[in-house]
């Protein structure tokens, strides 16, 4: 799933347009406004812009999610889209509305933002989330950085159904790329190192432990 790109109109960058902050009032306005000054400066360091996203995710405001959602699709801005990412990492209830901007970042190259993205996506506590992810892994139409994008978020998501669904790729039957990402995902979700590159020692694993939560 190819980042989107900020809009390009006479062959320039046009920086995303500003959230409807209509609803908010005087004082909530300026908060936005220095929270988005911050989030959106190249200039400044990750630490200070994730504490900026944070900041706009506490707020909750529909402009401040707005703001978030488009700075996370923003591929110009890899530090930017990883102060959102990872921010999102960091709470426990992360927006709901923010669900769909980082599954468009799960086959992302750099491999510090898919990491935030994957810790992202394990806060959502949702079988919806789960269920895309598992169909992405299995979709051998899906590109190649997309499903091993998402094998990286499973290893995240310490749930059961993660756990079988990294196991069933492990087989001989899928791709090798495909199967290393899995027993690689096993080995981060679990812990156990012993196994290795074994689809059948990893098989038994599951047997003994699937009703383990």
């Amino acid at each position: 799933m190819p980042q989107r790109r900020a809009t390009v109109r006479g062959g320039a960058n046009v920086p995303p347009e500003r959230p409807d902050t209509g609803r908010l009032t005087v004082d909530q306005r300026h908060d936005l406004g220095l929270l988005l000054s911050v989030l959106g400066d190249s200039k400044i360091d990750l630490a200070k812009r994730r504490s900026a996203a944070a900041g706009l995710i506490a707020r909750g405001w529909p402009a401040a999610i707005e703001a978030l959602s488009k700075q996370l699709a923003d591929a110009s801005d890899v530090v930017g889209q990883r102060a959102v990412a990872s921010a999102l990492g960091m709470t426990t209830s992360p927006p709901q509305a923010l669900a769909d901007p980082l599954l468009d970042l799960v086959g992302v190259d750099n491999k510090a933002l898919r990491h935030d993205v994957a810790t992202a996506l394990s806060r959502y506590d949702d079988a919806g989330v789960l269920s895309r992810l598992i169909a992405w892994v299995n979709d051998t139409t899906q590109p190649m950085n997309v499903r091993i994008g998402a094998i990286g978020v499973l290893a995240e998501h310490r749930q059961p159904l993660s756990v079988q669904t990294l196991v069933g790729l492990t087989q001989a039957k899928h791709d090798r790329a495909i199967r290393n990402a899995a027993f690689d995902a096993l080995e981060e979700l679990t812990g156990d190192t012993t196994i290795g590159r074994d689809s059948a020692g990893w098989h038994q694993w599951w047997q003994a432990h699937r009703h383990l939560s």
